[in-house]
């Protein structure tokens, strides 16, 4: 039974409990005006409205592409799913052993479901490709598919691919659309999908789309990744770098004022050939090549002067112009920019791989127990997303006892006194 409070909120059990949809849009969805964030696709005859990933529904696009041109947010963003993904997902009994709990790993023949589940899908990419986009996005889209032999099949879908349909009840996305054509004005290959909804009978054969997200305040449709926050400090970061390559070619800012006395041009000019503003411009032409560009050359400047009363009164100066912004105020501002992006990216400061003489540093302990502190109380959130379902969805179909859970193998760093091997492997369970 469901009953309405005011005008907007529904309470029930925890199957019906949502929302209502009266223009739910967030900042993801462009804002809250519907007309200014409504998208209309077709599939077949059919139109159907979508909630746009950003205002021009391009967000996530976006995004990988500010990824991809910056390779010191690549590598911090590399080593936090390293630790994310530790030693990969396993299946394990849980117990207690007088207070201490245990996960013990199972042989997967013990159950035959579980063994023809593992043997149908690979746990290791699906960890990988699951981590990476909830890394990168905070979304996690999973195609699950039942077919006649009830073995779920489980397929990570690139957030990138996907959109929600806007057709909610009770405040729930009913379906997700599957395009590669989002960033186009024409969609033209679109496939919807059934959204797995809670009490959901998976035993049908059929496919459903799993949307596990982060959970942020007032984004109902999509999350964000936290270094989204940082789009212009990566964008001045990589600007920096463009400045530097011209300037190689120009020398930077500009170096020198020419001054040139008009008798020169005047004097000189009447012997050239195409008289006096044939020679400027080639005079003209000349200092540019010989005051940039040209490396490696040697360069001259041969001025024919007249004899004045204090001595040569030259027909060309060159007075160099002092520069407001030196090399080392470029190098420090980038310097804040990598550190703004490591703080960002979610990783300890010094197992950021990122180093300017203060944030790195420290003794093999010290880097052992951050290490530790990084894989057990910085990744259990993101875990949680991707295990959610494993143990939520899939665990129920494969006919599992409660105390069967799928769980992270986490990679401990030992002293080589301890262990010869220098590491071991222990679990963590964040279902």
């Amino acid at each position: 039974m469901i009953n309405k409070v005011g005008k907007t909120v529904f309470i029930g059990d925890e199957k019906t409990a949502a929302i209502s949809v009266a223009n739910r849009n967030d900042s993801n969805t462009g804002g809250a005006n519907y007309t200014a964030t409504k998208k209309t696709v077709k599939i077949g005859n059919q139109s159907v409205d979508i909630y746009p990933w950003g205002k021009n529904n391009k967000k996530p696009a976006e995004m990988m592409d500010l990824l991809a041109s910056n390779a010191d947010l690549i590598n911090l963003l590399d080593t936090r799913k390293d630790f994310l993904f530790g030693a990969g997902i396993g299946v394990f009994e849980e117990r207690y052993d007088g207070d201490t709990y245990v996960l013990s790993p199972i042989e997967p023949s013990k159950y035959p479901k579980l063994k023809a589940f593992l043997d149908k899908n690979d746990l290791s990419e699906y960890n990988e490709s699951a981590g990476s986009h909830v890394v990168d996005t905070a979304n996690l889209f999973v195609n699950i598919s039942i077919d006649t032999d009830k073995i779920p099949s489980l397929a990570t879908l690139d957030p990138l691919l996907m959109r929600a349909n806007r057709e909610l009840k009770l405040g729930r996305v009913q379906s997700y659309l599957t395009s590669p054509d989002w960033a186009n004005n024409t969609i033209k290959n679109v496939v919807s999908t059934p959204a797995l909804l809670p009490g959901a009978d998976l035993n049908k054969i059929g496919e459903y789309i799993a949307h596990v997200k982060r959970t942020q305040s007032g984004q109902f449709y999509y999350s964000y990744a936290t270094w989204w926050a940082i789009e212009k400090i990566i964008k001045i970061a990589n600007r920096l770098w463009d400045f530097h390559a011209n300037g190689l070619d120009t020398e930077y800012n500009a170096t020198n004022i020419v001054r040139v006395a008009g008798e020169y041009f005047r004097k000189f000019g009447e012997e050239f050939e195409g008289g006096e503003d044939a020679f400027r411009n080639e005079f003209w032409e000349n200092i540019d090549s010989l005051l940039s560009g040209g490396e490696g050359t040697n360069r001259i400047l041969a001025d024919e002067c007249e004899m004045g009363p204090n001595g040569l009164i030259p027909w060309i100066e060159i007075a160099p112009i002092p520069k407001g912004i030196k090399g080392d105020e470029y190098l420090k501002l980038y310097e804040t920019t990598i550190l703004s992006i490591a703080n960002a990216s979610g990783v300890l400061s010094n197992l950021a791989g990122v180093s300017n003489g203060k944030i790195m540093g420290g003794s093999g302990s010290e880097l052992r127990v951050s290490a530790e502190f990084q894989q057990q109380y910085r990744t259990p959130r993101e875990r949680q997303m991707i295990l959610r379902v494993l143990n939520r969805t899939i665990k129920p179909l494969l006919e599992l006892p409660d105390n069967v859970v799928f769980a992270y193998k986490n990679i401990i760093l030992q002293t080589l006194d301890k262990n010869p091997t220098g590491s071991q492997k222990t679990t963590s369970n964040a279902s």
